[in-house]
């Protein structure tokens, strides 16, 4: 019974690894809405992920970006980051009330300014800028 139980054991985690799949590279730009153009999202998130189990997690909120490294997991229906309340689902990429799209897909809206915009944090640092020329414009003091 007990190599029944250790040759079961085997076998599940095998089926995990075959499930999981290594996402290093891959660059996601998350925005609250649907419409990447308008200066008036204040909430943008991105990912960076930087190894098998690291992600770089980008946020700009409350017109303040941060930036923090973690982990996340990966299995067949979505990519969870640790220390997040939502994750990532594979077929929609959507995140919570988050839409995502891969930055390279999003860097063909932005291709004729004139600000380096190749990395994601250049990206975020761009549209908090942004925001805070909108911001102000808004303000009547």
């Amino acid at each position: 019974m007990k190599k029944l139980s250790l040759y079961i054991f085997l076998i599940l985690m095998v089926c995990n690894v075959a499930n999981a799949k290594d996402l290093t590279g891959t660059k996601l730009i998350c925005i609250w809405g649907y419409d990447v153009k308008s200066p008036f999202y204040d909430s943008y998130m991105a990912f960076d992920f930087i190894s098998l189990d690291q992600v770089k997690v980008h946020k700009i909120k409350n017109l303040k970006y941060n930036n923090f490294i973690t982990g996340y997991k990966v299995d067949v229906l979505n990519i969870r980051i640790i220390g997040e309340d939502d994750q990532i689902e594979r077929t929609t990429l959507k995140f919570g009330k988050f839409n995502c799209r891969k930055f390279e897909d999003l860097l063909n809206l932005y291709k004729n300014i004139e600000e380096d915009i190749g990395d994601i944090e250049s990206f975020m640092k761009f549209k908090l800028k942004e925001f805070i020329e909108e911001q102000n414009k808004l303000n009547k003091i």
